[in-house]
């Protein structure tokens, strides 16, 4: 099972060679999990586009409950 690890590590960093921009080297995990993280600075890039994604859903959402009902029936 570890010369299959080992061999599926290497076909890894060979195919994350041409992606290095993007990912890191990948790890084995004590479960045998193969991780593959993602560089860091996109991490912090796409962490800060969800927080303005999520800010300007909240401020729709709450322009959404400032109007009044209409209480007319249509």
């Amino acid at each position: 099972m570890e010369e299959l690890e080992q061999h599926l590590m290497k076909d890894l960093k060979t195919l994350l060679a041409k992606y290095d921009e993007l990912y890191l080297d990948p790890i084995i995990r004590d479960n045998g999990d193969f991780l593959i993280p993602l560089h860091p600075d996109l991490k912090k890039n796409k962490e800060a586009q969800k927080r303005v994604a999520d800010a300007f859903s909240e401020m729709m959402k709450a322009d959404l409950s400032k109007k009044p009902k209409s209480k007319a029936w249509v």
